[in-house]
């Protein structure tokens, strides 16, 4: 792993590599501290009930036209957070992917 960094950050500045060193270890810590007293959700948990959010209103505005359509996912068993939860595949490709042609 350390090789693979090592070959990956050449010609990254230091600033850029202390930044992304930072930002990786605040992910890492809010996974380490969700269960503490503060009660702040993890990064991963976060990001996942926004997209799923993101998700439910964006299906719901296709629904209310007739004009586009996106396809049905099954739920599917989420071992990260040890829950069965739907397929929310959200993300800008899949937004820009919609066909808008009439």
């Amino acid at each position: 792993m350390t090789k693979f960094i090592e070959l990956n950050t050449i010609g990254v500045s230091k600033d850029s590599q202390l930044r992304a060193a930072k930002v990786l270890k605040t992910v890492s810590d809010s996974c380490e501290e969700e269960n503490s007293q503060d009660g702040e959700e993890s990064f991963f948990k976060y990001s996942y009930r926004m997209m799923e959010q993101r998700w439910k209103l964006l299906t719901a505005a296709v629904d209310s036209g007739d004009l586009f359509s996106l396809p049905k996912f099954s739920s599917a068993f989420c071992t990260f957070l040890n829950q069965e939860s739907e397929t929310q595949p959200v993300t800008l490709e899949s937004i820009t992917e919609l066909d808008y042609s009439m």
